[in-house]
């Protein structure tokens, strides 16, 4: 429901599809209530930025999807101890 609102504009359907089958960062969050969730990252041209999908740990529920400013500016930078930092089981794919 969160992306079916419009909430985080420019957000569709298919553009989740295009970061869940075009991902370069995926790895597993665990928020402060210790709830663990995977994600999944990939860059959206027309949007010039990354997008984040959120879905649970069975792959089953996606929980929010947003274009993701800070992972952008990381991911342009080659900075790619941010996302150690944020992600755990952390897979990277080449992006070429």
């Amino acid at each position: 429901m969160h992306m079916l609102d419009k909430t985080h504009e420019g957000i569709t359907p298919e553009r989740v599809e295009h970061t869940l089958n075009n991902w370069v960062v995926r790895g597993i969050r665990t928020g402060a209530d210790g709830r663990q969730s995977r994600v999944y990252l990939a860059f959206e041209p027309q949007l010039s930025k990354m997008v984040r999908v959120v879905v649970s740990m069975d792959d089953k529920v996606i929980v929010t999807a947003f274009p993701d400013q800070a992972a952008t500016t990381h991911w342009n930078k080659r900075n790619i101890d941010y996302f150690r930092r944020h992600y755990q089981n952390l897979e990277v794919r080449d992006a070429g």
